[in-house]
């Protein structure tokens, strides 16, 4: 078996394919670490899928670093404080060849607002959105929010054909591969493949993402991709082949604890077993690359306030017997397969039995962990904006709140802070829920990943690379 999944990582890697109709330039080779990716606008919210999404898709407006731009977009401005008017440029059209509408984004919106899921927030705000003609969109808002353009630069606000849209409401395999307006559109791809290519639309090398979830890759294979992020990036670190690119893109894991559970809704359980994680393995597993977290928020996002998180950098004390079993999930797409076991030993002091499940849906979430039964979540979180919502939301959230844990005064609490438009005094809000989250012990932030490390073969050239995260990285600018 090794040796054929070995055979099959090198046909792949030296496997070119036709772009436009003639052998083209041979493509990007890039692995990734998980196989569910998802180009379905209701459930891309992992970086991964993100990425792939940043390449296909376009937007009303792109993040240039954590300032927003037009895109799409030719023009924005604030009618009122809660009216924005966004009025599209000409230029742009869909892989199709039909060109950007209003009604086009009209509809995108209205496929957003159905799922709500992941994005219910930005709908929160967003009291209606309406057409003033072809080439004019308007938004209303229930009240100003400070940060509402930053989100809206996020991938899961691209725009697709009306008409697409209602097809694939009949056919979601369509959405394997969309009509989408970005710089490359997918030449080949299903769920079940092991790798998903893409071709440019006008400039730029092909590119073949690999999906090598369940794969041990050899030092050899991994020098043979042109770009590897995490966690092959940290394999071959200082590899003369390759040179690293460093992006600023700050984000946590945490461990959360299932208020559900009777066992856990004792604070005095939940604290001894939130002390006596050992984060040690996982600082080893994840190299330079992590630090001990010492805020509730990483360094970077507004909310961060440095020593508001004492670091523990070995296990606390717990008292009594160490628990008979343990269960764990791990939502597929926020940990790779190969550092799981690591996020195992940093508990493995807690129980005698640890069980581990996996969570596959990254919408549903909330509700799996639910009927995994669990103890405890494994989850990263981060911000696109830099802004500490992202980070407490889930804690306030009912429908996206994993820990289970109700009450309506932190609800509240997290609600109005998004509208504090000083961000000094919405980082002090953030503060106070800060505080009564880590007061409850609902949860404790295991390593902070401020940078995004990327390999680049040396011979390429990559003008494109940015401010932003890594999801915003795009490929097509790579030669």
């Amino acid at each position: 078996m090794e040796i054929l999944t070995r055979l099959v990582i090198t046909l792949l890697l030296t496997t070119s394919f036709v772009v436009n109709g003639r052998t083209g330039e041979t493509p990007l080779q890039i692995p990734l670490p998980v196989k569910t990716i998802s180009l379905d606008p209701t459930g891309v919210q992992d970086a991964y899928s993100l990425w792939v999404a940043r390449q296909v898709n376009c937007q009303l407006v792109r993040l240039n670093g954590m300032a927003p731009i037009p895109e799409v977009a030719k023009e924005i401005r604030y009618v009122s404080p809660t009216v924005i008017q966004i009025t599209l440029n000409s230029n742009f059209q869909f892989h199709d060849g039909s060109p950007i509408s209003a009604q086009d984004a009209v509809a995108t919106f209205e496929l957003l607002r159905k799922s709500r899921k992941g994005l219910r927030n930005f709908f929160q705000w967003v009291k209606e959105f309406r057409t003033l003609d072809d080439r004019t969109v308007e938004l209303e808002m229930t009240q100003p929010v400070p940060h509402f353009l930053k989100v809206l630069g996020t991938s899961n606000y691209a725009i697709f054909p009306a008409k697409f849209i209602a097809k694939a409401q009949n056919d979601p395999s369509l959405w394997q591969q969309p009509v989408g307006c970005g710089g490359y559109r997918v030449a080949g791809w299903a769920s079940q493949s092991d790798s998903i290519k893409l071709e440019p639309v006008k400039i730029g090398r092909p590119i073949t993402f690999i999906f090598t979830e369940g794969r041990s890759l050899e030092t050899s294979q991994i020098k043979n991709f042109d770009i590897l992020i995490l966690p092959y990036a940290n394999k071959i670190a200082g590899d003369p082949l390759f040179r690293e690119e460093t992006i600023f893109d700050p984000k946590q894991v945490y461990v959360g604890i299932n208020t559900r559970k009777k066992r856990w809704q004792s604070l005095k359980n939940r604290c001894e077993l939130l002390a006596g994680i050992d984060p040690e393995p996982l600082l080893k597993a994840y190299g330079q690359q992590a630090e001990l977290p010492t805020s509730f928020f990483p360094r970077g996002v507004v909310g961060f306030r440095e020593g508001s998180l004492p670091a523990k950098k070995g296990a606390g004390a717990q008292s009594g017997k160490p628990l008979g079993s343990l269960c764990l999930s791990f939502l597929a797409l926020s940990v790779a397969p190969e550092l799981r076991p690591h996020y195992v030993e940093s508990f493995s002091r807690l129980a005698k039995h640890l069980r581990i499940e996996i969570i596959e849906n990254p919408k549903n979430f909330a509700r799996d962990f639910m009927e995994s039964n669990c103890d405890a979540l494994i989850l990263g979180f981060k911000s696109n904006s830099l802004d500490g919502y992202d980070f407490i939301l889930r804690f306030g959230d009912q429908n996206l709140n994993y820990t289970g844990y109700q009450n309506l005064d932190l609800s509240q609490k997290i609600r109005q802070s998004q509208y504090i438009s000083d961000p000094a005094l919405r980082a002090d809000a953030y503060g106070a829920v800060e505080a009564e989250i880590l007061g409850q012990c609902l949860a404790r932030p295991l390593i902070t990943i401020l940078n995004d490390k990327i390999l680049i073969k040396r011979q390429l050239e990559t003008p494109g690379i940015g401010e932003g995260p890594i999801n915003d990285y795009y490929l097509g600018d790579v030669r």
